[in-house]
């Protein structure tokens, strides 16, 4: 990556309005039926599988990268909650493109609203991790959902060793 790639951030405002702070929104519950069949890939560059101790859910990421150590191509495979399988199908939605840096500044945005912040520095086009903000207030479910993007920051690393 040249300087001139550096990854801009958008500040993004946690939502706080009733239907926002929805823990299992309709919005929510409609991502998880984008991971209910498992897509792997045959040949991946990196993949990482992780399993949160404290609530059982399981997460395999696999990464191709492109020319530029960009995700060209993301495969998955989820057993983990609405929360673990919503914040699965969002990285899918969005990884393509994005380099390990990219990912690292995701999941540190997401660490952060998790941990109350009321506004977080996202990549662009990312703003759809805020459905996940309701979260923040049920520690016992971060895992479920750090899980994935956690195992996302590990395949990528992975893919570009």
């Amino acid at each position: 990556m040249t300087t001139r790639d550096k990854v801009e951030l958008l500040t993004v405002s946690i939502p706080d309005d009733d239907d926002a702070l929805e823990l299992y929104s309709e919005k929510l519950v409609g991502l998880c039926a984008t991971v209910a069949t498992p897509r792997r890939l045959d040949h991946p560059d990196g993949s990482a599988h992780l399993r949160s101790r404290l609530c059982g859910s399981t997460v395999t990421i696999d990464v191709a990268l492109d020319g530029e150590n960009r995700i060209a191509d993301l495969g998955f495979e989820v057993k983990a909650c609405s929360l673990g399988s919503a914040a699965t199908a969002i990285l899918a939605r969005h990884a393509k493109g994005a380099d390990g840096e990219t990912l690292g500044k995701v999941r540190d945005a997401v660490q952060s609203m998790l941990s109350g912040a009321e506004t977080i520095d996202l990549p662009d086009g990312w703003e759809e991790i805020t459905v996940l903000a309701p979260a923040r207030d049920v520690r016992s479910r971060h895992s479920a959902i750090m899980i994935v993007f956690d195992a996302a920051n590990e395949a990528i690393a992975k893919a570009e060793a």
